[in-house]
């Protein structure tokens, strides 16, 4: 099984050591989606060239933070312990902001943003926020102050990946550059349409790509026996912690449903539609129950309604409101 450090965790078993947790169908539902983006995400990290050299940097600061804990410190809930865990926070995330390089670098950056996120309070008070939820919620508070934190780093990602872009664009301007032996205006033109055409596609095949992995995986993984969602987590010396099969998530509707709410997401943060927005559009080719019956689970997959949609949702299109009737 693959493995890495204690950042990405699988969250129905992220408990404390020796406590049976016994969830409710809508958080594990919500729980088995979070753990799919996280796999998802933690693919396309490790399939950049600098992934290693982050993992060495970020678990030799941990031990180092690790060398130089107080007894303040080593106190659940203490001042000093949210200080611990918020300096760790940083080491783990400071070397993967050097993978963003593209969009999908950066989504999966976010993802990984967020389980740091849960870690850290999960340091600091001993369980995840999901299973010890935060009292205070205010500017100031403790949750606050990790959501603060998280939303600055995915800004420092979004400014790597402005600065980065800028750069490649001007250094194809300089590449393209006609001369007025070789190309008119008319060409030069052709060829940056043809540039921005060319990043456009390569964003959709990534993201197609990404996609057929989950589903590779998930498919592979059905061979895996299952384990006890009650199980505890195993604590390694070295600080390392498992990534979960999907074989601990339901599986059936459940779990379709989980995928699709995924994809669903995906579409939605790329167009800022509404739900509503999407079933009455009309180039969407559904209607509000076959929604519904698609987002549940309850429409095969083989639907040719199934197909188109999500087709229509891969492709990233805003939806067409439908004419009104006179």
């Amino acid at each position: 099984m693959r493995t890495l450090d204690t950042l990405i965790v699988n969250p129905l078993r992220a408990g404390r050591k020796g406590v049976t947790t016994i969830l409710p169908p809508g958080l594990r539902r919500q729980l088995a989606k979070q753990q799919i983006a996280r796999d998802a995400a933690l693919k396309v990290l490790e399939s950049q060239p600098g992934f290693v050299s982050a993992q060495v940097k970020m678990r030799d600061d941990l031990a180092e933070s690790d060398k130089k804990i107080s007894n303040e410190a080593s106190r659940l809930g203490t001042k000093a312990r949210f200080e611990y865990a918020l300096n760790r926070f940083d080491i783990r995330v400071r070397p993967y902001l050097e993978l963003v390089r593209d969009i999908t670098v950066q989504n999966a950056f976010i993802v990984w943003l967020q389980a740091c996120a849960d870690l850290a309070w999960r340091e600091y008070q001993g369980d995840p926020p999901w299973l010890l939820q935060p009292v205070n919620i205010g500017e100031g508070s403790d949750a606050w102050v990790i959501k603060t934190k998280t939303n600055e780093w995915t800004t420092e990602g979004y400014r790597r990946l402005d600065s980065l872009q800028q750069q490649a664009a001007a250094d194809s301007r300089v590449e393209s550059a006609p001369s007025s032996e070789s190309l008119d205006s008319r060409s030069c033109s052709y060829i940056e349409r043809s540039i921005r055409t060319y990043g456009r596609a390569r964003e959709q095949i990534e993201y197609e790509r990404l996609l057929d992995e989950m589903r590779k995986a998930e498919e592979a993984k059905k061979t895996v026996p299952s384990r006890s969602v009650d199980a505890t987590m195993d604590e390694q010396k070295g600080g390392v912690e498992e990534i979960p099969n999907l074989e601990e998530l339901p599986r059936g509707k459940d779990d379709v449903a989980a995928k699709r709410g995924v994809l669903l997401a995906e579409y939605k943060r790329k167009t800022s539609a509404s739900n509503r927005s999407i079933y009455q559009a009309r180039n969407s080719g559904i209607n509000k129950p076959e929604f519904y019956a698609w987002l549940s689970g309850e429409l095969p997959e083989t639907s040719k309604t199934t197909i188109k949609f999500e087709k229509f949702l891969l492709s990233s299109k805003s939806p067409i409101p439908k004419k009104p009737k006179h």
